[in-house]
């Protein structure tokens, strides 16, 4: 065997070694999301929906949002997330300014409800498992991109 070849090999074996030592979350372990949500520094509360699937209740910045469930068979097992903040505006806001945040921002999307309230939305699939690393990344670009809604929406003015 070459000294290529034995390199190759021990390094396929590492790999495999560092795969297998990922943890993997999904949306199918709620409470494994609403522990790692608690140890980046969130509050975290498990729930159910309206329909008996899970539900992850949530703030930051003053600002409640909800982590909801789909793809659930019989209220487990579930496939996806989506992140989910509603803002109560007096005067609400336009179609104009959402579909200007719409069109410039890729993971998280706005709609307006019948009092012209926004709300911001990030959908996730989680089939087959993420790892923690990107679970825990993917919070952080909610948390970002919601502060960056905020702003856009003027709700901290």
């Amino acid at each position: 065997m070459t000294t290529k070849m034995a390199a190759a090999l021990l390094a396929t074996a590492f790999a495999e070694v560092a795969m297998a030592e990922t943890t993997l979350v999904s949306a199918a372990n709620p409470a494994a999301l609403v522990s790692i949500i608690q140890a980046l520094g969130f509050q975290a509360q498990l729930d159910k929906d309206n329909v008996g699937d899970p539900l992850i209740r949530s703030s930051s910045s003053g600002v409640n949002f909800n982590i909801y469930f789909y793809g659930c068979k019989k209220n487990k097992q579930c496939q996806s997330l989506q992140f989910l903040a509603g803002y109560d505006l007096g005067d609400g806001t336009t179609p104009q300014a959402l579909n200007e945040w719409n069109k410039e921002k890729r993971f998280a999307s706005a709609y307006l409800d019948a009092e012209n309230d926004p709300f911001l939305q990030m959908d996730l699939n989680t089939q087959g498992g993420m790892t923690q690393e990107n679970f825990e990344k993917t919070f952080g670009l909610w948390q970002s991109l919601k502060g960056e809604f905020e702003n856009h929406i003027g709700f901290h003015d």
